[in-house]
C-alpha cells in the first residue's frame, strides 16, 4: 500500500452502551447486515473473517441495479477498543485506491464514544461523500444498539 496522503474525515458519535456491545454489534456479520446499508440500497452481503491479516467483504444494491462491493484487510484488533482495516471498493468508479479507516471504541460518560477515521483519500469530494456514507451508518448502527 502506498503511503497515505491527501484527506480524511473523522465521524463521532456517542452510544449509550458499554464499549464490548458496541464493539460486537460492529463486528459480529448478523449485526453488520443490520446497520450496514444506507438508503436507499438493499440485500447487504457481509463476509468477515475477524483477525489480524483476516479480511471483510461487505456489499449492497441499489433498488434497481447491480450490487457493488467494498473489502479490506484487518491490521489492527483490539477488543473492544479499536479496529483498524484497509478499504477499497471494487468499482473503481467509488475511488480506485486503498484507503484506512480507524474505529475506536472509547468507554465515556457511562457510553461509548464511537470515533472513524477514514483516511488516504486523493480526492475531497469522495471524501466528503464517505463521511456523509458514515454518517448514515452511524444512525443505522445507533437505531440497532436500542433495538
Amino acid at each position: 500500500m502506498k503511503p497515505l496522503s491527501g484527506h480524511s474525515v473523522e465521524v463521532r458519535r456517542w452510544l449509550n452502551v458499554a464499549p464490548s456491545k458496541a464493539f460486537t454489534t460492529w463486528t459480529q456479520a448478523g449485526h453488520i447486515a443490520r446497520w450496514w446499508l444506507v438508503d436507499p440500497y438493499v440485500d447487504p452481503t457481509v463476509e468477515i473473517d475477524l483477525r489480524v491479516g483476516g479480511t471483510f467483504r461487505f456489499g449492497m444494491r441499489p433498488s434497481d441495479g447491480e450490487p457493488f462491493f467494498a473489502s479490506g484487510k484487518f491490521r489492527e484488533i483490539e477488543p473492544p477498543r479499536r479496529l483498524v482495516h484497509t478499504w477499497r471498493w471494487e468499482d473503481t468508479s467509488m475511488g480506485d485506491g486503498e484507503t484506512l479507516v480507524t474505529i475506536e471504541f472509547a468507554e465515556k460518560n457511562g457510553g461509548t464514544e464511537l470515533i472513524i477515521t477514514h483516511s488516504g483519500f486523493d480526492d475531497k469530494e469522495l471524501c466528503e461523500k464517505h463521511g456523509a456514507g458514515w454518517n448514515a451508518c452511524f444512525d443505522r448502527f445507533g437505531r440497532v444498539l436500542n433495538l
